[in-house]
Parts: structure tokens; sequence; C-alpha cells
């Protein structure tokens, strides 16, 4: 795959502070045939954020157009202890 953890901070950063990025690698023959890399990149504020989607969404990189949808936020994990 073209995508690195350099590659997309050199892509996203343009539009922001970047506070995260993971990228998740196909699992199996049929993800990979597919090339079904997807990826997480976490921006300091949700208006940068709205930037790069705006800016990047649909845009071509190797013949591929980047999708970009808005991720789950995590939920805290509580300390359900006694």
């Amino acid at each position: 795959s073209h995508w690195t953890e350099e590659t997309l901070s050199r892509e996203f950063g343009r539009f922001g502070e970047i506070t995260s990025i993971k990228i998740m690698y196909p699992r199996n023959d049929q993800q990979r045939l597919r090339g079904m890399n997807s990826g997480f990149v976490q921006f300091k504020t949700r208006q940068q954020a709205e930037s790069a989607r705006a800016n990047l969404n649909g845009k071509v990189y190797w013949g591929m157009a980047l999708r970009i949808d808005w991720g789950r936020a995590i939920q805290p994990i509580r300390n359900l202890g006694g």
C-alpha cells in the first residue's frame, strides 16, 4: 500500500493538528484483493477534521478515490470495580 503514517500525516496535516493516526491493514486475502485498507486520523478539533474531509473526500490517490467518513467517538471505560 502507498499509505503510510507519513503520507497520511502529510496529506491530512495540511488541515490542522493531528493527534493520532492508525492504519488498519487487510487481515485476510479477500480484503487484500479488494484493496481494503483503512485508517483513522484524529484531529485536535472537529473544525480541522471537517476541513480535511471537505478537501480530501473523493480525491484520487494512486488510482483510488479516498473515502472519508466520521469515526465513532471512543467511550471511556468506566471502572466497575466495587
